[in-house]
Order: structure tokens, then C-alpha cells, then sequence
């Protein structure tokens, strides 16, 4: 699509032509954004390559702000339990990782065993897997070990579906007669993460995120109450679990060398 659009070198390759390019587009606005920050990585990776001059900047003057303002919609405690009560075995374990670990789904549909340490209580969250290609220790607390130890082994993916969110949608929401929500899991868990534990710098290293975001998001969309019962729920015939959010074990006691 660019080299259709930009038959010269890309040294001549203007801000007025992108601007031109751009607009031409009736993108939405995250379109928008998205297209001109890959542009932008292009252009970054030329400069390293003596391609583009370094002292220019391809955008300049070009707005490419977007801000995701859509409500992030979240699972109440019952809305999660109907879930897990109709979902197969071979979705499962995606759910509860999701919900009570707060791990992103393509992350979750990366992960192995092997990195599930269910005698330490830790998931680590290698650089290949994380969004932000960090690595990070996730603590697990006593019902996700109580959801996941049935499932467990030495080492194979934890999901081998091969588009775990859509058969959560198909086959789990639907049967349970719920409104499947975008992300749902992952603002769940750091919603009801953060309403239990208020520390946003912990929830924030926990979920790979930046502490702004987590505050500017995720601060009081759930009442302490809420969150208390999305930690207690376990799997028909656990013992009932009452969370106490500040004694689950904290990342860095667990690893050293986390980014």
C-alpha cells in the first residue's frame, strides 16, 4: 500500500505527501493512528539504516493523537461465575488466567505450562509473550490455584485453541446467556485487583501496565465488597476462600531481574 502510494525514494518522501496520503483515507481515528504510527516506525528504522536524514522528521506537524475514551466494560462476580460454570475444559484455564490474573489473551494463547509455577505461585510473563515485550512475574492467589490445578503439567500450552477470546464468545458467553465484553477479563482482574489491594504501582507491575494508565482507567470502577467476591470464587466443591488481597506474594519477592 505504501509503495503504491509513494513511487520515489523514501528520502523524498514528504510530511505534506503523508498528510496527503492520509487524509485520501476515510480511517477511523485508532485507523489513523495506528497507520501513521507504523509509518513513523518505519521511518525511525530508516534513519538506523542511512536511509532518511536524521535530523527530519517524517510527521512533523501531522496530529496522530488518539485516545481510546470508550468505558472499559468489566464481569461482576456472578456474570463470572455463570462463565465458569459452563465453560469447557479446553477454555477454562484461559478464563481463569484472564479473569484472576489479568493476563492479556494473546498472551494467554502464548503461554506454557512450564511457565505456571503453581508450588511458588507465579506465572512468569516472559518477554516474548508480554505486549510490551518486558518480562514480569504475575502472582497467583488461591483460587486461581484452586482453578488451575486440575489442569496443570510439566509443560504444552496452557491453550492450544486457536482463537481462545472468539470460542469464549461462541461457546461459553452464549451458553451461559451473557454478553461477551471486549478484554472483559483482563479489566476485570485489575479493576477488582486494584478495588482490593489499592496500591496502583503493584496492580500497574502486575499487569504490565503503566501506573498512569491503571489509575486513569481502572480507579473505582468496583467497591472493595465487589472485589472480595471475585477472589472467592473457586471451582464446585473448593473450600470457599476469603482473599486477603495484601498476603499474596509480591513479584519481586518471588523473581529478581524483573523489568
Amino acid at each position: 500500500m505504501l509503495a503504491d502510494a509513494f513511487q520515489c525514494d523514501i528520502a523524498e518522501v514528504s510530511p505534506k505527501k503523508i498528510l496527503v496520503w492520509a487524509d485520501a483515507h476515510e480511517w477511523g481515528k485508532r485507523t489513523r493512528f495506528n497507520r501513521l504510527t507504523e509509518l513513523r516506525t518505519l521511518f525511525n528504522f530508516a534513519k538506523t539504516r542511512g536511509y532518511y536524514p536524521r535530523e527530519e522528521d517524517a510527521l512533523a506537524g501531522i496530529d496522530i493523537e488518539w485516545k481510546n475514551t470508550a468505558a472499559i466494560e468489566v464481569f461482576t462476580p456472578d456474570e463470572m461465575g455463570r462463565l465458569l460454570a459452563v465453560a469447557k475444559p479446553e477454555i477454562l484455564p484461559f478464563l481463569v488466567i484472564g479473569a484472576f490474573a489479568g493476563l492479556r489473551s494473546a498472551g494467554i494463547a502464548r503461554l506454557d505450562w512450564s511457565e505456571v509455577n503453581l508450588t511458588r505461585r507465579f506465572i512468569e510473563v516472559t518477554a516474548a509473550i508480554a505486549k510490551t515485550a518486558s518480562r514480569r512475574i504475575v502472582p497467583i492467589g488461591d483460587n486461581l490455584v484452586a482453578w488451575l490445578a486440575p489442569y496443570a503439567k510439566p509443560s504444552e500450552p496452557v491453550c492450544e485453541l486457536v482463537r481462545p477470546e472468539k470460542h469464549a464468545y461462541d461457546c461459553t458467553a452464549r451458553k451461559a446467556k451473557l454478553k461477551w465484553k471486549r478484554n472483559g477479563l483482563r479489566h476485570s482482574f485489575v479493576c477488582h485487583r486494584l478495588a482490593m489491594i489499592k496500591d496502583v504501582a503493584r496492580v500497574a507491575l502486575e499487569a504490565g501496565n503503566s501506573p498512569r494508565m491503571v489509575f486513569q482507567h481502572y480507579r473505582e470502577v468496583v467497591h472493595e465488597e465487589q472485589a472480595a467476591e471475585w477472589f472467592a470464587i473457586v471451582p464446585p466443591g473448593a473450600r470457599k476462600i476469603v482473599p486477603t488481597g495484601p498476603t499474596l506474594p509480591r513479584p519481586e519477592h518471588l523473581s529478581s531481574g524483573i523489568s
